[in-house]
C-alpha cells in the first residue's frame, strides 16, 4: 500500500482517522506500522530543529516549547538525543526514548544494546533493564557499590549537568526559599520532570528524582504552613 494510499473507506485528518467498521487485520496493521513510523521520524526531525537552532537562540527551549507547544523537558531531552545520534546511528524501528535509554553508555555499548533491541523487538522497560544490569555489580553483598556507566566517570571532570542516572539526592541539594540556583520554584522543575516521564518513561533514575522532589516540596510546603 503506497503511502499516499488509505485503504477503501479510510479517511485522514489533521486530528485523526475515520476507519470503516469492516477495516480488515491486514490493512490495519500497515496502517499502524505506518503511523509508528511518521511519529518517530516526527520526533527525530523536531529534535534535529531544536538542537540546529540552540547555539543561535539564549531561550531555545522556551521558544521551542512555546512554538510546537510542547514541555520545556521534553525539548531539552529531544536535543539531547539528536545530540547523542547522529542520523546514521538511529535504528528506524526504535522509538527516541529507546535512543535515550542507552545515552549514558559509550558509543559502542549503546550500538550493541540497540541492535539488540531492534533484533529482539525490545520494549523500552526491556533496555531499561538492560542498562540498570550492566551498572549493578557482578557480586553483590556487603561492601558492594554500584558500577559507574560510562558517562558518570565522564562527568567527575566535567561542568555539573542535569543528571538523572544516579539520582539527584534531593534531600541534601543546596536549596533557598523553595528555589533552585536558577530562580526556578521548585514546584517548577517538579512539573516539567513529570512531563519528561510521562513523554520518556525509560528515562534510568528519572522516577527516583520525581519522588525525591515530591518529598522536598511537601516538606518546604509544611514549613511555610507551620510559619505562617
Amino acid at each position: 500500500m503506497p503511502e499516499s494510499v488509505l485503504p477503501s473507506g479510510v479517511e485522514e485528518f489533521p486530528c485523526g482517522l475515520v476507519l470503516p467498521a469492516d477495516l480488515d487485520d491486514g490493512d490495519w496493521t500497515r496502517l499502524a506500522q505506518r503511523f509508528a513510523a511518521r511519529r518517530r521520524a516526527a520526533s527525530w526531525a523536531l529534535a534535529d530543529l531544536i538542537l540546529h537552532a540552540e547555539g543561535k537562540r539564549h531561550d531555545m527551549y522556551n521558544w521551542a516549547s512555546q512554538t510546537c507547544g510542547v514541555a520545556y523537558g521534553t525539548c531539552a531531552n529531544l536535543a539531547s538525543a539528536a545530540r547523542a545520534f547522529e542520523l546514521s546511528r538511529r535504528r528506524e524501528t526504535l522509538s527516541i526514548s529507546h535512543h535515550l535509554a542507552v545515552a549514558s553508555l559509550e558509543p559502542a555499548d549503546q550500538d550493541r544494546l540497540l541492535d539488540t533491541a531492534e533484533k529482539e523487538q525490545w520494549s523500552r522497560e526491556k533496555l531499561r533493564e538492560e542498562v540498570r544490569r550492566m551498572a549493578t555489580p557482578v557480586n553483590e553483598g556487603p561492601g558492594s557499590e554500584r558500577r559507574l556507566l560510562p558517562s558518570e566517570v565522564r562527568q567527575v571532570d566535567q561542568k555539573p549537568t542535569m543528571s538523572l542516572d544516579p539520582p539527584v539526592d534531593m534531600e541534601s541539594s543546596p536549596v533557598s526559599a523553595g528555589t533552585d540556583r536558577q530562580g526556578r520554584t521548585l514546584k517548577d522543575a517538579l512539573a516539567d520532570l513529570r512531563a519528561i516521564d510521562r513523554d520518556f518513561p525509560d528515562i534510568v533514575g528519572l522516577r527516583e528524582v520525581i519522588e525525591k522532589l515530591e518529598r522536598r516540596v511537601a516538606a518546604l510546603t509544611m514549613g511555610q504552613r507551620v510559619l505562617h
